[in-house]
């Protein structure tokens, strides 16, 4: 089975899609097989890896109002190992759909549960709110990453964000965990960025992931903002590969470092990732 991670935060313009797409294609580069499902109606990551939102395909909304299977949307991107779901405007209708359906925070986690998922990882790009499509998310997936901007407004919706995976958490979904917090359009000259990181990493502790994915990045000597970059552009630019490759890494051990602890709990120890490399705590 995928290990599923959910793209979310209620803000717009963290960098949600940038960050799905861009570790999305870093887990490929890796050989490790990976679905993407565009959940936003504006299909941004859609659209980044060269899809025609207005074009004739199944997609995620058909999925989720369950008009058509799952491996029906399934698009092959030009990535090896790198599969997308794509949106389409239509999405912004699903909730309209769903909202007298019975089992309709659920919707997702069916379609998910009716395919045989050939994948090491399914992450989902979720809408800029808490609608019922971000829901379906949520309670489809099991872990949670959110990008986060390094600006102050940015702290007031993650701890709203925070109380509904918790809700959604005991009402729903169990299973679901905070797998991490990136923190995005990071520019360390600025004090507001430096007094945001020092408040998420004292809040969330080693949940915040050591990479942070820069405001710019020196490409061909011009400064680019990290948000315009191409999706391959990671694999030829090496400054740039230093860092959403990085997040995957990190992800990929947060969710060892997950399932080692779940094993090891009922016997009184614990492990944390720390530099790189694992450590037992207790």
């Amino acid at each position: 089975m995928p290990r599923i991670i959910a793209v979310a935060n209620r803000k717009g313009g963290v960098g949600k899609t940038t960050t799905t797409v861009n570790v999305a294609t870093a887990m490929a580069a890796a050989s490790k097989k990976v679905l993407v499902i565009d959940l936003d109606p504006q299909s941004n990551a859609s659209t980044s890896l060269g899809i025609d939102k207005h074009g004739e395909m199944v997609s995620s909304y058909e999925v989720i109002i369950g008009e058509r299977k799952l491996k029906e949307a399934v698009i092959l991107t030009e990535i090896p190992d790198f599969s997308l779901v794509p949106a389409t405007p239509d999405l912004a209708g699903a909730e309209v759909e769903l909202i007298d359906r019975p089992r309709r925070e659920f919707a997702l986690k069916d379609a998910l549960a009716e395919s045989a998922l050939d994948y090491d990882y399914v992450l989902i790009d979720c809408p800029p709110s808490l609608s019922l499509v971000t829901i379906n998310a949520l309670v489809a997936a099991d872990a949670v990453i959110v990008p986060l901007q390094c600006e102050y407004l940015a702290l007031e919706g993650i701890t709203d964000l925070i109380g509904n995976i918790n809700q959604i958490k005991r009402r729903f979904n169990p299973r679901l965990e905070l797998q991490g917090v990136v923190l995005t359009m990071y520019d360390g000259r600025n004090n507001l960025t430096q007094m945001v990181e020092e408040d998420v990493r004292s809040f969330f502790g080693n949940k915040v992931y050591q990479t942070v994915i820069p405001y710019f990045e020196i490409i061909d000597g011009k400064c680019v903002k990290t948000e315009l970059l191409p999706v391959s552009l990671g694999f030829y630019k090496e400054r740039y590969k230093k860092n959403l490759p990085y997040v995957a890494d990190e992800i990929e051990a947060l969710a060892i470092l997950e399932y080692l602890n779940r094993a090891c709990r009922p016997y009184g120890v614990e492990w944390c990732y720390s530099g790189g490399i694992m450590i037992r705590s207790k």
